[in-house]
């Protein structure tokens, strides 16, 4: 009887222990499940970040170079208007004189008489 009961203890000592352990490794399989679904989602997070950076940076690359491309022009553009002010400020400067001119012509008119008068008639005719 003694036997028995000694038998006993140890099925049920040795048995409980079994027990938790296979509900602990249960409990730690169905944890390790959802982890790995986490796991596999940040993949897939992972992934489709990854074609957006890729698509970015294409982007990027090709504005960048826009930029460039637009850089140049507003340099040219820039050479181009300063070559015309200069023009612009030789052409004030050329009809300043020529109104100073003509201003001065009418003050003092230039009175030709006899041969000159007739050499001057003669040379404004030939243009």
């Amino acid at each position: 009887v003694s036997a028995l009961i000694l038998i006993g203890i140890c099925f049920f000592v040795f048995r409980n222990p079994k027990n938790k352990y296979q509900d602990d490794l249960k409990r730690l399989d169905s944890v390790n499940k959802v982890l790995e679904k986490k796991r596999d989602s940040l993949y897939d997070s992972i992934n489709v970040l990854n074609t957006k950076f890729i698509t970015f940076k294409q982007k990027d690359s090709i504005l960048e170079f826009q930029i460039l491309n637009l850089n140049d022009v507003i340099a040219k553009d820039k050479e181009i208007a300063n070559k015309t002010q200069q023009e612009l400020i030789q052409l004030k400067s050329n009809i300043d004189a020529t109104k100073a001119q003509i201003s001065n012509a009418k003050q003092h008119p230039i009175n030709r008489d006899g041969n000159s008068l007739l050499e001057s008639l003669k040379i404004k005719l030939q243009q």
